[in-house]
Order: C-alpha cells, then structure tokens, then sequence
C-alpha cells in the first residue's frame, strides 16, 4: 500500500490518505482474510499507526484473539507521534497534558511537517481513536520507559493493561577492556532533534575534544558551526559494528545531547554494556536509563551545564568510571537478553497466550 500522506497533492488523494489513516478500512478487510484462513493463537501488533490504522485490532478482538501492543513512541497520547513540533523543533505535550485537546491541537500547532492539513488528519484520527477505542483489544500494551506509560494512561489505558519492558543490548561473557582518552564520543543521526549543535557549543566552552560518528542532513552546516566556533570537534562519519565499539572502548563518555523524548536510545545500551559513561539529557526514556548514579543528566539544550560535564568527564575520570561501572553492572543484571525474553513472556502469559 503506498504511504499516508495528507499533505500529498490533489484534494481525492488526501481524501483518500486520510480515510486508510483514521478508518482503516483496507487494513482491516486484510486482517479479516487472514483470519478467515489461518488459525491464529496470539497477535503480536508492533506498529498500528496511521499507515494501518489500529481499527483492525477492534477484528482481532472480536475473534478472541489475545493481542499485545508494543509501542515504540508516543502515539498514544501525542497524535505526531514524537512530542516534538515540527515545525518549531521545540518539545510538545499539551496532548499528553491535555487530552481533551488532541484533536485540534495538531492543526492549530502544524506540529506535523507544519502542515495544517497534515494536523487536521491527525486530530481526525485522534477522534477516531478516542471515540472506537481500537488499543482496548490489546490485553498488554509494552511500553520502555516511564514516560511512555505516562503516555498509554493519558491515551486511555488501564494501569493494569501497561507493562514497561525496556530493550536490551547482547554481550559477551567477559566485557571488553576500555583505555579512554581525553575525549568524549557522540554516536548518531545529524538531524535537529539530537541537539548536535548543542554539542558542539559545549566543545567550543569547555575546549573538550568530541569524536562525532554518524552523517545526515545537518552534516554540512554543524560542520560549518564548529569551524566559525573553532571547537575541537572530528566528524568521524558513519561507522557501525565493531567500528562503534573501538570507538567507544578509547572516549572518556558518550553524550546523547537529545533535545526531544528519547524513547529508548540503543546507544545507551551499547554504552552502558561496556561501562562507558553516559551524559544525557533529561528527556524521554534516558532517566530511566541513567538514573541512581548510572549516568550524568543536563537540561536538554542548556550549553553551559552540558560544557561544565564535558569538562568533568575528563577531569574526573575516577568519579566516571565508577559511573560507567556501575551502570554496567545494571545492564548485565536488568538489561540483558534473559531479562528481555523473561519480561515479554511474562506479558504473553498476562495477555492470556500460551507458550
């Protein structure tokens, strides 16, 4: 099926975008086929977003069909999906605050690709939702971290129907054995929400080396923001595997200088495997990650706070890699695969599936 796009030319096209989008009708119909001709034991639903629409769950319901929900963002309370205005880049959550108003908050923000058109569909589907309650077929709705679940409640999901199951990162028996030098490391996309910028002015401060791996469409002009800086910043590229890992086994931190909600950052993960410590920013699933002393939080886009550990991640090196260590301890013990598979069974099990 092609993609939903309401703000696609052509008054029919739109019509038609938005119809799949807050019916689902297409989606459903499909649903109904397979379930006419295969016996299913349990749904696993991962993503029921406006490209599907989540009324084929309603089907799935009506078959008995014990069903789980994982969610990956916050759809369930913010109709963007991301928390975030598009169109100013800045954190949204008058729909996770207000619920009452998500269904014409998206188009009075143009919080969606700043298209009033594209946040009329939205609160659309949002009303939809709200009024057929389509993720009530879900007996277990997964969620990563806490601010989701805040998210699932203010969608309209029972407590009890929520469970927080973080993800894990895989390791190795023995963990690798780090020699950091005097730099710190960031690992990702070079798009707005990362807060790169931020970054960077916080090298410039401190006079702290950053490592920089990653590429996007940023790539060009935060390349020109630390040259007019002249911070002590390297654009490594992309870089993935083995190649992140050598990467992270020689940084003093990594820094995740997000300027959004985060949801569940696998960089953490991969960082907090290995005991590498973490400066984060206070947003989305991090505190649940770097919380009690596993890693150092700033305000999202605050330059001088995030500069001021940037200088202490290579001043006091002893203070972090007692951080690092006990944030990898943590990750062995709560953010293992055994852990991963124990919790998710756990929930098929709630859900009524058999295993």
């Amino acid at each position: 099926m092609p993609e939903v796009d309401p703000t696609v030319p052509g008054i029919r096209n739109r019509l038609r975008s938005s119809r799949r989008a807050v019916f689902g009708d297409e989606t459903t119909r499909a649903i109904r086929r397979l379930l006419a001709a295969q016996r299913i034991d349990a749904a696993h639903v991962v993503h029921a977003y406006h490209q599907l629409s989540p009324m084929f769950m309603r089907e799935l319901r009506r078959h008995g069909i014990p069903t789980l929900l994982s969610v990956h963002d916050y759809k369930l309370s913010c109709p963007s999906y991301r928390l975030l205005n598009d169109r100013t880049q800045q954190i949204c959550t008058i729909c996770l605050e207000e619920p009452r108003r998500r269904v014409i908050a998206p188009a009075a923000t143009r919080c969606w690709r700043g298209s009033m058109a594209g946040g009329v569909v939205l609160g659309a589907e949002a009303a939809a939702v709200m009024a057929m309650k389509p993720y009530n077929a879900a007996a277990r709705v997964l969620v990563s971290n806490e601010l989701m679940r805040q998210s699932a409640l203010a969608g309209g999901i029972e407590a009890a129907r929520i469970k927080i199951v973080p993800n894990f990162w895989p390791t190795s028996g023995t963990p690798p054995r780090r020699s950091p030098d005097q730099h710190v490391l960031y690992v990702g996309r070079l798009v707005i929400e990362k807060g790169v910028d931020v970054l960077i002015r916080a090298a410039a401060q401190s006079g702290v080396n950053v490592r920089i791996v990653g590429a996007g469409p940023l790539e060009i002009e935060l390349r020109e923001l630390s040259s007019a800086l002249s911070a002590p910043v390297e654009f490594v590229g992309q870089a993935w595997g083995g190649e992140v890992e050598a990467e992270m086994l020689t940084a003093a931190a990594l820094v995740v200088p997000s300027i959004w909600h985060e949801v569940s950052p696998l960089v953490i993960y991969q960082a907090m495997s290995i005991g590498l410590p973490v400066i984060g920013s206070r947003v989305g699933g991090i505190p649940d990650l770097l919380g009690e002393g596993r890693g150092v939080m700033v305000s999202p886009g605050k330059v001088d706070a995030l500069a001021a550990e940037l200088d202490r991640s290579v001043r006091n090196r002893h203070e972090f890699e007692a951080m690092g260590s006990l944030a990898m301890d943590y990750s062995r013990r709560e953010l293992s695969r055994s852990k991963f598979i124990e919790r998710i069974s756990a929930a098929y099990r709630e859900a009524g599936a058999a295993l």
